[in-house]
């Protein structure tokens, strides 16, 4: 069954700045199926004045219902302080 409730998507990168953006999840349209990959989508356009660098990229998901972050079964160590969890590096180049 698809989620009752819509979550915000939180993207940040993270090295020299600190650049975050919100997103509707679209968790709705989320629907478990056995042994299948499921792909998601989102733009992002990033502020001009971003510094040249190596960012690392983090997500969470946000209930504005709850008022609260959603846990993401992922392992617990790629999760940091403020609940992103950790998923790769973004090289900004000019």
């Amino acid at each position: 069954a698809p989620a009752y409730h819509p979550y915000r998507l939180q993207l940040r990168l993270e090295g020299e700045q600190v650049v975050d953006q919100d997103f509707d999840a679209g968790n709705q349209r989320w629907l478990p199926r056995a042994k299948e990959e499921f792909t998601e989508r989102y733009r992002w356009k990033l502020p001009g004045s971003l510094k040249v660098g190596t960012y690392t990229l983090k997500f969470k998901l946000h209930s504005p219902q709850a008022a609260r972050d959603v846990l993401v079964a992922l392992q617990p160590e790629l999760r940091d302080q403020a609940g992103f969890y950790r998923i790769g590096t973004v090289e900004i180049r000019e």
